[in-house]
This record gives C-alpha cells, sequence and structure tokens, in this order.
C-alpha cells in the first residue's frame, strides 16, 4: 500500500498526465513564466537604484517561486481530487474500481498522489531552481526545506478536502473550491498576526502565515508574536503541523471507510467516532482560544460571557453538522427497528436513529466547557461565568436540532428524491417565513412579543446573553418543540413499522 510507484490508480494518472508531448509542452511553458518573473524582478529591483542588492533580488525571486509553486499545486490538487470520485460515477466507471482487490487506503493513495500529477510534476521541475536561487539569497537551507515540507502537507489536506467533497457528491462540483482555496490560502493576510487577538491560531490553516513567520517577512519583520494554543505561546510552523495532521488523519478515516461503499449508504463517520470528532472541535476551540485577548478596535478583553456564547454556538452547530450526516440509510435502519423489536438492538446502536448520539454530543460539549470555566479560575472567577445561562441555551439548541434531525430522518424513508436535500431545504424554508412572519408582523414598539415569538418557534433567542433563556418562552418553546419531535417519532415508528408490499398479495387481494 505504501509503495505508491506500483499503485495501479497512481500508474493510470502518471500515464495519461505525463504522456511525452505533454511534459516537454509543461516544462516549456514553466520556463517562459519563471523567466518572466525572474526578468519583470530584476526590473522592479534596478528601479531602486542605489538601494539594488543582488542578495535581496535572489531571495524576493526565490520567495516568489515558492508562493507560486504552493499556490499553484494546492489549487491543481484541489480541483483534480474534487473530480476524481464524482468524475469517475458520472462516467459510469467508478463501480469497476470499487470491484477491483484494491482496499480503499490503495484507491485513496492513489488518487490523492495521482491526480494532481502534472502540478507535481511542475514543482519538481523548478525545485532546483528555487533552492538555488535561495541558497545564493542567503536563506537557510533547513527553512527552506520546512517551508516546502509545509507546503506538500497543506497541499495533502486540500487534495485530501477534494476527494471527500467528490465522494459525497453525485456530480462533478469543481467550481467551489476557488473561494474555499483562496480563503484558506490567503488567510494568513487577514489581520490574525496581533499577539492578544483571541482566536490567532486560525491563520495557522494558511501555510502564509507559518512560512513568513519563518522568513522574518511582512508583517513578522516587526517582530510580531506567535498564536496561543494550550496555555502558551507557540510558532505558527508548530500549529500549522498539528492541524493538518489531525484534520487530515480525520479526512482519511471519513474517505477509507466509504470510498467502496454505495451512494447511498455512505456515512463519514461511525457514532463513537462522531462523538469523537465534536470532543475534537470543542478542543480546539479551547486550546486556540486567548482568554487574554483584546476584542476589535477598542481592545476591550474578552469575558467569560463572549467565550461561552461562541463555544456553545460552535457545539451546536457541530452536532447540527454531525446530526445532518447521520441519517441512516433507511435499509439500515428498517433492519435496526426489526432488531430492537426482537430486544436483540439498543438505541445506541451503529445502525439506530442518530437523536440519542447527537444529546450524548450536545452534553459532551457543555461538560468540556465546564471543564474549560473550571480550568481558567486564576483569570476568571467561576462567578463570571454564565454556566446556567449556557446550559440553557444547549438545552434549547439542542431540542431544535433533534426535531429537525427525526424530520430529516422521516424524509429519507420516503420515496422523495434527494430526500435528505429536499428535507432540508423545507427546514430552511421554515426558519426564514417564521423570521420574516415575526419582523414584519409584530411592530418594533412590541420587542418583548417579537423576542417571545422566537422563543416559541425558533432557537435564535437563546444566543441573547439578556433573554431569560430558563423563562416562560422559552420553556413554552422547548415543550412545543418536544411534541413535535414526539410527533415525529411516532410517524417514524409507523413507517418502519410497515411491511414490504408483496405482488403475490397484492394479486390475491384483487
Amino acid at each position: 500500500m505504501l509503495r505508491f510507484w506500483k499503485n495501479p490508480e497512481f500508474i493510470r494518472h502518471l500515464r495519461a498526465d505525463l504522456r511525452p508531448a505533454r511534459a516537454i509542452t509543461i516544462i516549456c511553458v514553466v520556463a517562459v513564466i519563471c523567466w518572466l518573473v525572474g526578468m519583470s524582478m530584476w526590473g522592479s529591483h534596478k528601479n531602486n537604484g542605489s538601494n539594488f542588492y543582488l542578495a535581496n533580488f535572489y531571495r524576493d525571486y526565490y520567495l516568489t517561486l515558492m508562493s507560486m509553486q504552493g499556490g499553484v499545486l494546492a489549487m491543481w490538487s484541489l480541483f483534480a481530487c474534487l473530480q476524481c470520485v464524482s468524475g469517475e460515477r458520472e462516467k459510469k466507471t467508478y463501480d469497476f474500481q470499487r470491484t477491483t482487490r484494491q482496499s480503499s487506503a490503495e484507491i485513496l493513495i492513489g488518487k490523492l498522489l495521482g491526480a494532481p500529477m502534472a502540478g507535481y510534476f511542475v514543482l519538481a521541475i523548478t525545485l532546483p531552481l528555487s533552492i538555488l536561487m535561495g541558497l545564493i539569497g542567503g536563506v537557510n537551507i533547513f527553512v527552506m526545506l520546512a517551508s516546502y515540507l509545509l507546503i506538500l502537507m497543506f497541499v495533502l489536506l486540500t487534495g485530501l478536502a477534494g476527494l471527500l467533497v467528490s465522494m459525497k457528491s453525485e456530480k462533478t462540483s469543481a467550481a467551489i473550491a476557488i473561494p474555499g482555496f483562496f480563503f484558506i490560502y490567503v488567510l494568513g493576510m487577514a489581520g490574525f498576526e496581533e499577539r492578544e487577538n483571541m482566536m490567532g491560531g486560525i491563520a495557522a490553516f494558511s501555510p502564509v502565515t507559518a512560512i513568513m513567520q519563518m522568513h522574518g517577512s511582512g508583517y513578522f519583520s516587526g517582530g510580531h508574536a506567535d498564536p496561543w494554543f494550550i496555555s502558551r505561546h507557540v510558532p505558527f510552523y508548530f500549529l500549522s503541523t498539528f492541524l493538518y495532521l489531525t484534520w487530515g488523519a480525520w479526512f482519511v478515516l471519513m474517505l477509507v471507510r466509504n470510498l467502496k461503499t454505495d451512494f447511498d449508504e455512505i456515512r463519514l463517520l461511525s457514532r463513537w467516532q462522531s462523538l469523537g470528532f465534536v470532543v475534537f472541535i470543542n478542543f480546539l476551540f479551547f486550546a486556540m482560544m486567548n482568554p487574554m485577548a483584546k476584542m476589535g478596535y477598542s481592545q476591550v478583553s474578552v469575558s467569560p460571557s463572549d467565550i461561552a456564547g461562541m463555544a456553545v454556538a460552535l457545539n451546536l452547530a457541530t452536532v447540527g453538522f454531525i446530526g445532518l450526516l447521520s441519517i441512516t440509510p433507511t435499509l439500515y435502519l428498517k433492519n435496526w427497528y426489526r432488531q430492537n423489536i426482537a430486544g436483540l438492538e439498543t438505541y445506541l446502536s451503529e445502525n439506530g436513529p442518530p437523536w440519542p448520539w447527537l444529546l450524548m454530543a450536545s452534553v459532551t460539549g457543555l461538560a468540556l466547557l465546564m471543564v474549560y470555566a473550571f480550568a481558567t479560575t486564576p483569570i476568571f472567577p467561576l462567578e463570571q461565568w454564565p454556566l446556567r445561562h449556557a446550559a440553557g441555551t444547549t438545552l434549547v439548541g439542542t431540542v431544535f436540532i433533534l426535531r429537525d434531525v427525526l424530520f430529516l430522518q422521516l424524509c429519507a424513508l420516503t420515496r422523495m428524491k434527494r430526500a435528505v436535500v429536499s428535507g432540508f431545504l423545507f427546514l430552511a424554508l421554515y426558519y426564514f417565513a417564521v423570521c420574516i412572519f415575526i419582523v414584519t408582523a409584530i411592530s418594533e414598539r412590541y420587542q418583548e412579543t417579537r423576542t417571545n415569538l422566537f422563543a416559541l418557534f425558533t432557537p435564535f433567542a437563546s444566543f441573547d446573553s439578556d433573554f431569560h433563556v430558563w423563562g416562560v418562552a422559552s420553556m413554552a418553546g422547548v415543550a412545543i418543540q418536544v411534541a413535535v419531535a414526539a410527533v415525529l417519532l411516532v410517524l417514524l415508528n409507523q413507517r418502519l413499522a410497515r411491511r414490504a408490499a408483496i405482488p403475490g398479495e397484492a394479486t390475491v387481494a384483487a
């Protein structure tokens, strides 16, 4: 498996993408581009007159080449991998790959390293030039090697993300890569460089930040400090490496589980793995949160209410996302129902309904917030933490999430085409219609009435720190949604209890 150069999928892409004529064309085009970039930079440095230093030219040429190499290779990897599985599925050839003796891991390695073959070839032919320019420009060889290693990790991560989206898509959707790629790749330029920013570690998702810090260029030339991670400041390179490896491990797990699975039966994570993913997301938030940070241009210190509000919102968003991905396929759920009636399965079964696991995930996120509150008592006294409000907001949000997931699970049991997507759109329409009706039908003079109606029919009012989340309106809203969820459970059980229609029985009845 690890000998990728013997992987059939890798060899297929190698032979298709690097035919002699195509390889020669790529070499010629890349040579012209490198020459043009060098000439333009030479001209700009010459225009500085007395400030012209040959070493600066070589250093800047190296940095420019490296940034172009990283950007082109990452974009190439993302686009190529986005079309790997969905493209094969459109051509009706993916089933042939799934039925071979190759394991899911071997298919993954072949596509991840083979699909962007031309991009890797461009890096290979330009790497000697960029390293030579860096050495002449006085750049440390270990800094260069570390920078290219980080770029390769980022490229592999983007390729894994592309494969994951492609596996979950019925049709090729490469256009979505453009905004996502540019957002991630230039995130390091987005102003997260200040030492006291409360989530400055977010910039480590981009390799640009770590590379600039290692080379002492950009805003790091002024001596800006490292991001916050687990109660201390760490270099961006360390944090970027940690993020790439951990997120890459999750992506690999999701892909290996499902690459050889039928499209309708894809489940990215098991129930326990989904719970672990929720813990991982909450851990990242608390690890990168700087409790001594400043907020906004006014440089107001972050408060426990700010941290708790963001933590609850992130936890509920993660639980909702997991719920959307945890819809049990119809055949598995019906089989679980029969086993459950016979006393052979429980509600915590892998093929059971997802709502018990979502409830556990939500409680786990709230528990982690409480642990963080106790851990930061030297900075914030425990009485400053709005844990009661956070628990109420978690309760309200969880009830709405469970109701929505039950509705989506019910939709999945119908004959509706793309049932889960259609059900999600129905839910979006419901929330949009309720919000528009409340805002337009109730005058601004009756703000309290507006808030109470929002609490009855949506979870949004509970996120307001001034709202009494344990009040009558909020609890009445929880009771209404629990009643709706109970009705959905009854309908779900009724549909699961239906006997399969047998043509022979229908004929006898006629």
